[in-house]
């Protein structure tokens, strides 16, 4: 980008412009290069994943006294041994695919101190591990993008979107308002914001709203005509986002939005038997639609990080 940017900027001071061929070719080296950056965090975090799945599934398996001969980082073909802890060989392998958890006896009962001669519970236990740490690698990594970006002050509501030819227009809100109060009652979070809007539908309401460093009285009039996804005034209201104290303050909201993926990953069958949902917008997807989707967010985070380093 900064290479477009600096060419752009000579051309038009001595009157020409970037010939065709070289855009082509800048243009094909920027593709290349997010494609190859997709790739590498891509191959990352595919691997992150899988080998905090396997340290779970070694974590309880060495709890519940389950010997373990070796713990790979990457898959075989093995190319070095690093250590060994307790028994347990830490090898480094070739292929960086995540990593596996080898233990003692798995599929022989007649070894003692093996998996498959453990108890039901204990073996379960060792099966469940592995996916309830990556729920808990979850956990973390949206409390640390909570941390960063910020946590919703739940006690105050701002209005993130517009709809255009709204009420909310007509009377002269925008983005990045906050809503101190509604008839003179003092706005105390995003449920009674909307409650006091349902309350007063048809009804003229005057909004106390914080813009910057003015306070401005403004009037609305919530239409009861309008569906329930325009919303009766236009608005996408929300919590504002404050910067979090520290990390532990962003856990619980780290934990919340995992659960509510959770959920409403589990919710799709339900949503697409209902038809809120299309079969399409709710399948699965293999290995290729997760890296397309990697592509995607990369291609937007370059992109506005460039526009932030060209303003």
């Amino acid at each position: 980008c900064i290479g477009v940017f600096d060419l752009g900027r000579n051309s038009a001071t001595s009157g020409g412009a970037i010939p065709l061929d070289l855009r082509y070719s800048i243009g094909k080296e920027r593709t290349m290069n997010i494609t190859l950056l997709s790739a590498l965090i891509f191959v990352g975090v595919f691997a992150a994943v899988v080998l905090i799945h396997e340290f779970g599934h070694f974590v309880a398996a060495r709890l519940l006294k389950v010997d373990v001969e070796e713990f790979g980082i990457g898959l075989p073909p093995r190319a070095l041994k690093l250590f060994n802890w307790k028994g347990t060989d830490f090898t480094l392998n070739w292929l960086p695919l995540g990593g596996f958890v080898r233990p003692k006896g798995e599929n022989d009962p007649s070894i003692p101190g093996g998996l498959a001669a453990s108890r039901p519970w204990v073996r379960l236990s060792v099966l469940f591990a592995g996916p309830v740490m990556n729920l808990l690698a979850g956990v973390l990594v949206n409390s640390m993008l909570f941390a960063q970006v910020g946590v919703p002050d739940m006690s105050r509501v701002m209005l993130y979107e517009i709809s255009p030819n709204s009420p909310a227009e007509q009377a002269g809100l925008q983005a990045n308002d906050m809503i101190l109060a509604i008839d003179g009652v003092q706005i105390t979070g995003d449920e009674q914001f909307r409650s006091l809007i349902q309350s007063h539908l048809d009804q003229p309401i005057q909004l106390t709203v914080q813009r910057g460093d003015q306070t401005l009285e403004l009037t609305a009039t919530p239409l009861s005509s309008r569906t329930a996804e325009q919303g009766a005034l236009g608005i996408l209201p929300g919590p504002p986002m404050v910067q979090a104290k520290s990390f532990f303050q962003a856990i619980p909201f780290g934990t919340t939005y995992t659960y509510s993926q959770i959920r409403q990953i589990l919710s799709l069958p339900a949503m697409m038997i209902r038809g809120n949902l299309s079969p399409e917008e709710g399948r699965f997807i293999g290995l290729k639609g997760i890296y397309d989707l990697f592509g995607q967010a990369v291609s937007r985070d370059v992109q506005t990080r460039e526009q932030a380093a060209t303003t």
